[in-house]
């Protein structure tokens, strides 16, 4: 995933972590956006690996106040930039039965 943002050439991605080295060596602005949901352990496991390229980045974007306290564990400094939901969007669904894998109390 390659994208330019902010104008001038910043590069965004999310999983390519020799263009955050290239984009460093020729000047450019890079913004990580980091979605994945397993941070703890992806971190844990790469640490060596990410930390210092990570920290070549402009800055560090995720998708929740969880996922930026596992990075500050790891002292990499991140900004939360939330996913908007919509509820309205979201049929309401009326469950008549429960069993073990979902149970829902409907008014």
């Amino acid at each position: 995933m390659w994208s330019t943002w902010p104008p001038g050439g910043g590069i965004v991605d999310n999983r390519n972590n020799p263009s955050i080295v290239l984009a460093r060596f020729f000047g450019k602005r890079v913004v990580v956006h980091f979605g994945l949901l397993e941070s703890e352990k992806y971190l844990s496991r790469w640490r060596s690996l990410l930390g210092p390229i990570f920290r070549m980045a402009d800055e560090i974007v995720v998708n929740s106040r969880y996922s930026s306290a596992v990075f500050q564990r790891y002292s990499l400094r991140t900004k939360v930039v939330a996913a908007p939901v919509d509820v309205e969007l979201i049929p309401e669904r009326h469950v008549t039965s429960c069993n073990r894998r979902s149970c829902s109390i409907v008014p």
